[in-house]
């Protein structure tokens, strides 16, 4: 989503008169709206992938979402706690976790998504972005690593159903299997070179699987 469109889609009625709506809502005692803190995530989501960590600031946030800053405030105590959640519904947005029974076509369906968000110019500089403010900033690292807690979370669950299905051995941690497939995304976009395409993709979930995939000799010690 461009600048422009990520600012259009965010217009809200009341953005010119403040937010004044929700601050009303809240002192009558009316629940607060999901669709609000939902523009926010999306609005925070968007902008950090534009512009990195620093460059976020909860005042153009607020404008993006077409709330009042008081507004994201009141759902979020500080910048820290708005850019963790913004950055688990970017990687979200972008790049979903599928469930479709195939360990192999699960992997060539994140990697596929993965690829396509960092291939363009914008997702590449995201990735140098977030590398070099994580490397020399202990909070943002933190940040990273807390919102890459919750991705691996989900990828465990994955791969248990995998285990369970027979394709994939016991044991196999994944973070490692993240990490793997992040290594090479990373050094290629700080090289500045192109991300792999289809074929490399496919050696790509080829190699994963093979590391992974359960064996006949499993177990049967």
């Amino acid at each position: 989503m461009s600048q422009e469109a990520a600012g259009r889609d965010a217009v809200d009625p009341a953005a010119g008169r403040g937010g004044a709506e929700d601050p009303a809502a809240g002192r009558r005692g009316r629940p607060r709206d999901p669709e609000v803190a939902e523009r926010v995530r999306r609005a925070a989501a968007e902008l950090l992938f534009e512009v990195g960590f620093e460059g976020t600031t909860v005042d153009e946030v607020a404008r993006r979402a077409g709330v009042a800053k008081a507004t994201v405030y009141r759902r979020w105590a500080s910048k820290d706690e708005l850019v963790l959640e913004a950055f688990e519904t970017l990687i979200d947005y972008r790049v979903p976790l599928p469930d479709t029974g195939d360990v192999t076509e699960d992997l060539r369906t994140i990697y596929t998504s993965a690829i396509d968000m960092f291939s363009t110019e914008q997702g590449a500089a995201w990735v140098r972005t977030v590398a070099m403010e994580s490397a020399r900033n202990p909070r943002v690292a933190a940040l990273l690593v807390a919102g890459m807690d919750a991705r691996i979370s989900m990828a465990r669950a994955l791969l248990d159903k995998a285990v369970a299905r027979g394709q994939v051995r016991p044991g196999v941690d994944p973070k490692l299997v993240m990490e793997l497939f992040n290594g090479v995304t990373v050094n290629r976009a700080l090289a500045h070179q192109p991300m792999p395409g289809p074929a490399e993709i496919d050696q790509l979930v080829e190699l994963t699987v093979r590391g992974i995939a359960a064996r006949p000799s499993d177990g049967d010690d």
